[in-house]
């Protein structure tokens, strides 16, 4: 391990629970060694753009909310008769760009073929998923949406204050949407709506209640 990375290590073991660091000119190399440096210690996301590096460390307020959408996934799945993997914060890295992502969460919809039985993806060669989640609970130095906007992430689900947007890429950026993409019957409004419920009545009875939405609103 460099001396940098050692540096980086120790940086990140003083970060407060919530805390954040931003760094300049970190080469692709040396972000790849951290990475492999923290591989399954999981308290942290770090964002790369062309040099620029954030490094963020979790707290209750950010997990709390990035716990429950794979749970309303994985209703909208099973009633659309649709295969839905999640890889959960897995690194999406595209050297061509320069650009590193960890979402909070990420799913591959439907035709799975494409990411089952990989360990590692390189979004340089391997499809990017189709749907991330990004919670944010603080201001963010770098651009996150540029990033998975340069990883070419069909669709971004942001969690900010309380509500969700939905993102959708149209070229080299993202637009606000309405309606999801993936789902077209479903507003940003209704996973708000039932992020609320998870976090104040419980995981199941979100739940229960979302799968009466989706079974009376699909199509």
């Amino acid at each position: 391990m460099t001396s940098t990375a050692t540096d980086y290590l120790e940086a990140i073991d003083h970060l407060p629970v919530g805390g954040k660091l931003y760094l300049e000119d970190v080469s692709w190399d040396e972000y790849g060694e951290l990475l492999e440096e923290l591989e399954g210690k999981r308290h942290v996301r770090i964002s790369y753009d062309n040099g620029r590096m954030e490094i963020m460390t979790l707290s209750p307020e950010h997990g709390a909310p990035a716990s429950l959408f794979g749970h309303l996934i994985q209703i909208l799945t099973e009633e659309l008769n649709l295969e839905f993997v999640s890889i959960r914060s897995t690194t999406l890295r595209r050297k061509s760009r320069l650009q590193g992502k960890e979402p909070d969460d990420c799913f591959y919809i439907g035709d799975l073929n494409r990411i089952l039985g990989k360990k590692r993806l390189d979004i340089d060669f391997d499809a990017p998923p189709d749907l991330a989640i990004e919670v944010d609970v603080t201001n963010s130095t770098v651009d996150k949406m540029a990033i998975y906007a340069g990883l070419g992430v069909p669709e971004v689900w942001r969690y900010d204050n309380y509500q969700v947007e939905f993102h959708s890429l149209a070229g080299k950026r993202y637009k606000q949407v309405a309606t999801s993409a993936r789902f077209p019957f479903l507003p940003p409004s209704v996973i708000t709506d039932h992020l609320g419920i998870g976090t104040t009545q419980g995981i199941n009875t979100m739940r229960r209640a979302f799968r009466i939405w989706v079974h009376a609103h699909k199509p």
